[in-house]
């Protein structure tokens, strides 16, 4: 759950957010189409300010997430539209963004009552509610996924991806260090206010940073998928950005792990090692397997046959803390999915009519840390069966169109894999959904249905002979 925290910005948070898409037209301008995708969008996550929006009438708040994906998407149709010709949009797996955006209208019909609980009256939707809500999912969801669907039409195109994101993340390390070492300060010193509650950056006795990401974790997620770009570089021989790759990889994996984030540790000392040394086809299997568990969670914990009591019991092993954390995270999901049977299929929508609350006071007890309880609680299966399946199916197609690579290139896509099913299985406690890892779907979508129209030409050309 992000918490609502005082937010007394500097005027350089509002000229960050100002100033944005005029950097991003600067961009577009000196960049090739993929790579100042990857700048702006990416850069946003790394740099704008949390928490702070432009709230106009009749649209969506603009935040530092939805100026970045507009920013993108302006720069891409004002001078590489041709760029986004390609692949029809809506087409293929990124129906399930139209499917999203048709399941907002129907949750805010299907929401238009109050909801009566204590001394608490939490208002129903309007159809208002409702096209803010389809904006809202058009904008942060599907432009991501469809320029990463449209820019990304070859393997080669993710040697630009990775190399932009190890670069960027070495960019960004003597911040991180700075942080290590003096405390998550700087989001405060530069925009005025700390983005997240400053007690969850204490971590082992030192600090988690987070500099202008949205937490700790976040950060944690992103070094990691540098990590794993960079070991994929060196494994194809290829430098990132004339960087070498090897030694990024090195210094990324040692930055990793003095994050102190348990669970992106665990990440690369799982995934690192298999990028470095197994063949791309059973890293392609694995990540399939990987993202059809993360599919199979929300069923499982639906049925009760979830096994939580073998985890606890695991997690009691690294530290009485780590157990209890857990443990707190699965009876709130407990909470919220009772709560959610009672609308499945559409979901509670907005307001925070998803939330569980005190029967006699009708004050807030849940605490939604995962997404996929989010999605499930607010959006119903619907929602939830869209968002999972337009961010995880094109790794299952990545796995029926490996043959057609070759070999370096099969590698590539199976790093790209990788950071998919990772970040699947990070929404499954966390809630951080950002559109980078939209944009990284929508690159994996976009290779695997290259390869295919690739292949169907040659067909053609075989059989026309």
């Amino acid at each position: 759950m992000i918490p609502v925290l005082p937010v007394d910005p500097t005027p350089l948070a509002y000229l960050a957010l100002l100033g944005w898409p005029w950097l991003a037209l600067l961009l577009f301008l000196r960049l090739p189409p993929a790579a100042a995708t990857v700048c702006v969008i990416l850069g946003g996550e790394l740099l704008l300010p949390e928490l702070l929006s432009f709230d106009f009438p009749g649209i969506p708040p603009l935040d530092r997430t939805s100026i970045s994906c507009l920013s993108a998407l302006l720069g891409c149709l004002l001078l590489h539209h041709g760029r986004l010709r390609r692949p029809l949009p809506g087409t293929g797996i990124e129906a399930l963004a139209l499917v999203l955006v048709a399941g907002s209208f129907l949750t805010a019909v299907t929401n238009r009552d109050l909801v009566l609980v204590g001394g608490a009256v939490v208002p129903g939707m309007s159809l208002y509610d409702g096209l803010s809500s389809a904006a809202g999912i058009l904008i942060t969801v599907w432009v991501p996924f469809f320029l990463g669907r449209a820019l990304f039409r070859r393997p080669e195109d993710l040697r630009t991806l990775f190399g932009l994101l190890v670069a960027a993340m070495l960019a960004y390390s003597p911040l991180v260090l700075f942080e290590l070492r003096m405390s998550p300060q700087l989001h405060r010193l530069v925009y005025g206010y700390h983005q997240h509650e400053f007690f969850q950056t204490v971590r082992g006795g030192g600090w988690r940073p987070m500099v202008f990401t949205t937490h700790g974790l976040t950060l944690a997620q992103f070094v990691f998928f540098a990590a794993a770009a960079a070991v994929g570089l060196w494994r194809v021989r290829a430098r990132a950005m004339g960087l070498p790759s090897g030694a990024a990889g090195a210094y990324l994996s040692l930055l990793l792990v003095a994050l102190k984030s348990l669970a992106a540790a665990l990440y690369g000392a799982l995934v690192l090692p298999l990028i470095a040394l197994l063949r791309p086809a059973w890293q392609l299997r694995l990540a399939a397997l990987l993202a059809l568990a993360v599919l199979a969670y929300p069923l499982l914990r639906g049925g009760d046959a979830f096994p939580t009591g073998a985890l606890l019991e695991a997690a009691s092993r690294v530290s009485v803390e780590r157990r209890q954390s857990l443990e707190f995270r699965f009876q709130n999901e407990e909470l919220l999915l009772a709560h959610a049977r009672e609308r499945l299929w559409l979901g509670w929508g907005t307001f925070g009519r998803h939330r569980v609350r005190d029967p006699l006071t009708g004050e807030d007890t849940s605490v939604t840390d995962g997404y996929w309880i989010i999605a499930l609680s607010s959006q119903g299966i619907l929602g939830l069966v869209a968002t999972f399946g337009l961010l995880l199916a094109p790794i299952l197609a990545a796995n029926l169109a490996v043959r057609r690579w070759r070999s370096r290139d099969r590698l590539l896509v199976a790093v790209l894999a990788w950071l998919v099913a990772i970040s699947g299985v990070n929404l499954l406690p966390n809630a951080d959904f950002s559109p980078f890892v939209l944009l990284l779907g929508g690159a994996l979508a976009g290779v695997c249905e290259a390869s295919r129209a690739a292949s169907a030409r040659r067909s053609r050309r075989s059989l026309a002979e």
